[in-house]
């Protein structure tokens, strides 16, 4: 209103009005130049010069996670080639192709609803951990599976894996960055998921002619898995965000607050000098969640940040404090979170019914469809597709802190729109080559926003103490939206033909 009314402009920060120096003529010196410098970095479309190094700790934190992401794109594509084989081997009629790709996500469904729940009570680092053992287990009874039921209780296991790691990754890498590289370092989590599917179609084109080489397609999966574990056990540190919460559940949990970190930690250390010896156990254990968390921000921010790192855990106090320590099903539905729950369900809903992962499962049968005839020829045209996918997120992971959120995601839906347009044109005029180049399109402009932008925002809206379980909940959308389209692709397509499939999607 006073921007409206006076013409204002503000500082750096978009809050403080702020006077433009005026010269005897009556117009600005170089203060507006200035200003308008700040402003373009406050928006991000400048880098900010005073952006503070972010410790490798944080790298390596976030690299093992993002394992996670990696096995969730190399397990949800690999079955695209695979199932080719798998067709002529187990002789499998449509529905049971479409059975072999859908039992993972509705294994992802269940690993979704089950990792909230089970990240805020035992922490994002044990959940993780989990979500590897069901990697490993699925990948390992797929290789060796003798038939057809075997390798679908393969598919399932691995397909709890990968609701687990949809779910928690995003938030967990989301909790321990700094707020200036949130962005990009949840989307790198995105970025791990289209190189994951970029390696299984290049995993399924070195196999494809080798006897019963969908044994090694999706067996190998099963070596990621393992080195994930190992990390999570021996070099990655519980999320500090989730150890505040933790402390602050405790109910002899009190500290003033101070500017200074040593301060806290002296004055958090007398807090329960005069309770009873009940209420003195409950104050110990909150205060060793609290000092945890402390160490761990202090690895991941550097030691010499502590004012830092004091700011940034009164703002996760403060945050808890006024939305409620509490979380579970009431916390997530009080009306004050509602908004970002609907928020987040639209955006994974929307984000399956524009029908992406037809492409990922099915675009070696997409291309066979269109015309390429040959297994091996249609799995290499498909890493094109992959390809595009990898690259195109890797534009997404250099944008989002930048361009913002919502700008990329309308951009990236029109694009999404005008491909699949495209692609419906491809097979009504019965143009193959067509369907490759309309392919490359959609996936492109998928990749740069529809792709990770539903998956950092839900990282970003819900309060800490709802947010495992509001993005378990999402995440559960998410995959039963996936669900519904991968099961139903080949059977629709029969019934409405491949354009009108795919102009419905658009």
């Amino acid at each position: 209103e006073q921007m409206q009314s006076e013409k204002t402009p503000l500082s750096a920060d978009g809050l403080t009005p702020v006077t433009i120096p005026q010269t005897e003529e009556g117009g600005s010196d170089t203060a507006l130049p200035e200003l308008v410098s700040r402003r373009r970095r406050c928006c991000g479309l400048l880098p900010a010069a005073d952006k503070p190094p972010t410790p490798k700790y944080v790298y390596v934190v976030t690299a093992f996670a993002a394992v996670g992401g990696f096995l969730f794109g190399y397990d949800t594509g690999v079955i695209s080639g695979a199932i080719l084989l798998l067709e002529d081997d187990f002789s499998l009629s449509d529905w049971q192709i479409e059975l072999v790709i859908s039992i993972a996500l509705a294994g992802a469904v269940i690993g979704s609803l089950g990792a909230g729940p089970m990240a805020d009570r035992w922490g994002r680092r044990i959940t993780i951990s989990v979500g590897s053992v069901f990697f490993i287990i699925g990948s390992v009874l797929m290789a060796v599976a003798p038939e057809l039921y075997t390798l679908l209780a393969g598919r399932f296991i691995v397909g709890l894996g990968i609701g687990m790691a949809a779910n928690i990754i995003p938030v967990f890498i989301a909790e321990v960055a700094p707020k200036e590289y949130r962005g990009a370092l949840v989307t790198v989590d995105n970025l791990c998921i289209t190189t994951g599917q970029l390696i299984s179609y290049l995993v399924n084109s070195a196999f494809v002619d080798v006897p019963e080489g969908w044994r090694y397609m999706l067996g190998i999966a099963a070596i990621p898995g393992i080195l994930q574990l190992i990390g999570m056990i021996l070099f990655v540190s519980e999320s500090p965000r989730w150890l505040l919460v933790k402390a602050m559940t405790q109910n002899e949990y009190h500290h003033p607050r101070n500017n200074d970190l040593h301060e806290n930690n002296q004055d958090n250390g007398n807090t329960n000098n005069n309770t009873n010896n009940n209420n003195e156990t409950n104050g110990n254990t909150s205060n060793n969640y609290r000092s945890k968390a402390l160490a761990i921000l202090q690895r991941m921010r550097g030691p010499h940040n502590e004012e830092q790192i004091a700011a940034e855990v009164r703002e996760i106090e403060d945050t808890i404090r006024e939305e409620g320590a509490g979380g579970g099903w009431r916390g997530l539905l009080k009306a004050d979170v509602r908004p970002a729950l609907i928020l987040g369900i639209a955006l994974q809903a929307f984000q399956q019914f524009t029908g992406i992962n037809t492409a990922m499962y099915y675009s070696p049968t997409i291309l066979k469809m269109a015309g390429f005839k040959d297994d091996a020829q249609a799995i290499w045209f498909a890493n094109l597709v992959a390809g595009t996918n990898a690259l195109f997120t890797i534009v997404a992971v250099l944008l989002i802190d930048r361009a913002g959120r919502r700008i990329m995601l309308l951009s990236s839906l029109s694009g999404v729109i005008l491909g699949l347009v495209l692609l419906g044109l491809s097979f009504y005029l019965d143009i193959g080559y067509l369907a490759l180049c309309s392919l490359v399109v959609y996936v492109a402009f998928f990749a740069t926003g529809m792709g990770p932008i539903p998956w950092t925002v839900n990282a970003e809206i819900f309060p800490p103490a709802s947010r495992a379980l509001g993005n378990g909940v999402t995440a559960c959308v998410n995959w039963s939206t996936n669900l519904v389209i991968s099961m139903t692709f080949l059977s629709y397509a029969h019934v409405v033909t491949t354009a009108g499939a795919f102009w419905s999607y658009a």
